[in-house]
């Protein structure tokens, strides 16, 4: 279960199991609760890669256009905290380096190493470079 009252880093992949019916779980539904009780902090690219990501599932007919515009809609009011901070070019792209991934997926663990905060993710991938700098997370993923 989630702890209340701790500010934590979302990436993508958790608010689109909100809303993504056959990736809800018990565990994205705590995290969901969570809202109301802690900040919850997203790099500017979410801004981007969430509506993305929902554009996305349209095209492969997971979900109607009418669904994809509501949740766009109900998205807009989570209580997101947007962190626009310019991270440099050569510290973004060195630390994607560093723990292998795309500089989209390193801006999430940028965040939370920045700010001190765990890292809510299911996506594996960012689950392995959090791990590999012991960057504390949050997530059902062994």
């Amino acid at each position: 279960m989630v702890q209340a009252a701790r500010a934590l880093v979302l990436d993508c992949s958790l608010p689109l199991a909100w809303y993504l019916e056959d990736e809800r779980t018990d565990f994205t539904e705590s995290v969901f609760e969570e809202l109301t009780r802690a900040e919850v902090w997203v790099p500017v690219l979410w801004m981007l890669e969430f509506p993305n990501a929902l554009i996305v599932a349209t095209q492969r007919v997971r979900i109607s256009d009418d669904w994809r515009r509501e949740v766009l809609q109900r998205a807009a009011l989570l209580p997101l905290r947007i962190d626009d901070t310019h991270v440099p070019l050569a510290q973004i792209g060195d630390l994607a380096t560093r723990v292998n991934l795309t500089t989209y997926d390193t801006a999430y663990l940028e965040l939370a190493m920045r700010r001190g905060l765990r890292l809510a993710t299911l996506d594996k991938k960012l689950i392995a470079a959090a791990r590999s700098v012991e960057h504390p997370l949050l997530t059902e993923i062994g």
